[in-house]
């Protein structure tokens, strides 16, 4: 396994042998993390990222996270306001204005099957 890569081919191979590897994590965790840390450089300095990662750059973990619920799921700003129960708190959140409760937390915990722990708090 290389330690870095520069070539998109490459990243794009590690990202399909990183997906299999998952199937048997136990055995496989070792290289996975190492996997991933070059996957993540590349992602990273890659000028292929470059447009992506300045426009994420000022992204509170809050904005990302309603951001890639929202995307993943196919929903709308209203949709989350109304599993939220507030839609001036999601539009501040999705603004950058407003950091997500805890509470909001537990709710988009329970709502999309996320363990509370790995929701980071702003």
């Amino acid at each position: 396994m290389p330690e870095a890569t520069t070539s998109h081919l490459e990243y794009l191979a590690m990202l399909a042998q990183i997906d299999s590897l998952f199937d048997d994590y136990d055995t496989n965790k070792h290289l996975i993390d190492r996997m991933a840390a070059v996957i993540e450089q590349y992602e990273t300095t890659s000028p292929y990222f470059a447009e992506f990662n300045q426009a994420v750059a000022g992204f509170s973990s809050s904005q990302a996270l309603l951001q890639v619920l929202m995307d993943q799921h196919g929903l709308a700003a209203d949709s989350i306001s109304e599993l939220l129960g507030n839609s001036e708190a999601t539009a501040a959140v999705l603004n950058g204005q407003q950091t997500l409760t805890s509470q909001h937390l537990m709710t988009l915990s329970k709502r999309f099957g996320i363990l509370p722990g790995t929701i980071l708090q702003d």
